[in-house]
């Protein structure tokens, strides 16, 4: 199994590697320090299962590298690792392609279970709590959204025209329209402002639920 460790110190793209080799027998990786990298790796067909991207690459402008990857390799979960350990950042992490986020504060024990349910084709954080409590109804229709439906998502709530978002996902205008429709479809929305309200009241939800965790 091969998996893609990128991150912007060599130290802890070392330390990465050492410790999903030694749990996981049979895997092996590849590094890379950005997102360039990353791109080229994949498109010299490696058969990649996994990506672990760090959140901070120095030619990753915020979630745009992850929505780069997403197009890139759709097929291919990833893993995004922060220094931030933050709900919303998670959230719009998700909304972007994520099929995990991970707080670098995390322990080793939890880092390797986080990553074995996304291998497992799970999300991380999961659609329950620490406590076992679920998580609130708007949280889980946006988990529902497919990785392009997300991406279609985080560009409404950017305020991107349909023309905008064609252009960044590399499709027609008429596959816009029909992630779009989707969209609304599985918030429960009727206008593309609901949907954007409706997913900032999702961030407010999944921050206050943080919170009330800590």
């Amino acid at each position: 199994m091969l998996v893609l460790v990128a991150d912007r110190h060599p130290l802890f793209r070392e330390v990465l590697r050492a410790l999903i080799e030694e749990a996981l027998p049979t895997a092996r990786c590849l590094e890379a320090a950005a997102i360039a990298d990353v791109v080229d790796l994949l498109a010299a067909g490696n058969g990649v299962r996994l990506m672990l991207i760090d959140q901070s690459l120095a030619d990753s402008d915020g979630l745009t590298g992850l929505v780069r990857l997403s197009i890139a390799a759709p097929d291919v979960p990833i893993i995004l690792f922060s220094g931030a350990d933050s709900r919303v950042v998670a959230f719009h992490a998700q909304v972007c392609g994520a099929a995990g986020f991970i707080p670098k504060s995390l322990t080793r024990d939890a880092m390797l279970a986080a990553i074995a349910v996304v291998l497992d084709g799970g999300i991380y954080p999961p659609l329950v709590d620490a406590r076992g409590r679920r998580r609130p109804e708007s949280v889980e229709r946006v988990d529902a959204l497919t990785v392009r439906e997300r991406m279609v998502l985080e560009a409404l709530v950017r305020g991107c025209s349909n023309k905008q978002i064609a252009y960044e996902l590399q499709v027609s205008d008429t596959t816009v329209k029909v992630h779009v429709s989707s969209v609304l479809r599985k918030l429960r929305v009727h206008s593309r402002t609901q949907a954007v309200i409706k997913t900032k009241r999702t961030e407010e939800e999944e921050g206050a639920a943080h919170t009330a965790m800590g």
